[in-house]
């Protein structure tokens, strides 16, 4: 029976629930990491190591339920805060550090999974070749968009070709490389 592991990018609910006193999943791995830590640690820790080949499927907790500080979509930028403005006695943050994060959790799950990204023209086929050998394919969508699984890529040096464009591209252990062919 194939696993489909899950990862949640942290919680809070102290917010809606504060009678409750419930305990607090920072987003942030450790002290001073930055964040979306906690996420990407899930998913290096719990859906790498867990995810089955037969159905490489992973769930992410969010449900974009900002109630509860599991949400992903991408938020106003703001510095990171410890502030609590509850005036109940009832610690909202728990002294755990809270910020606008913008797009960063979308960014941690791309780098995650998208070896390499870019445009190239609408329809076009985009493969990744090591050694003349194709690894990886997909075809630029509508608006030109394509990415490339760092599942399939791997680490090592590829060959991206688009429509007879071509770029040598090392994948980036950390981040998305970009390769755009218009």
């Amino acid at each position: 029976m194939p696993i489909v592991p899950d990862v949640l990018p942290g919680y809070n609910d102290r917010g809606v629930r504060p009678s409750l006193d419930h305990y607090v999943i920072p987003r942030r791995w450790a002290p001073g990491a930055e964040e979306g830590s906690f996420l990407a640690e899930m998913l290096r820790q719990v859906a790498d190591r867990w995810v089955d080949p037969r159905l490489p499927m992973v769930l992410v907790t969010s449900w974009n339920e900002w109630n509860e500080d599991s949400g992903i979509e991408p938020l106003r930028d703001t510095a990171p805060t410890t502030a609590d403005t509850a005036t109940d006695g009832i610690s909202r943050t728990n002294g755990f550090s809270y910020e606008g994060f913008g797009t960063r959790y979308l960014e941690v799950l791309r780098d995650h999974y998208v070896a390499v990204a870019g445009s190239a023209p609408a329809g076009a086929l985009v493969s990744a070749l090591r050694d003349g050998v194709v690894v990886a394919q997909d075809v630029a969508d509508r608006g030109g968009r394509y990415a490339l699984s760092r599942a399939q890529v791997g680490p090592s040096p590829v060959m991206v070709i688009a429509e007879r464009h071509e770029q040598l591209v090392t994948p980036d252990p950390q981040h998305t490389v970009l390769a755009d062919f218009t």
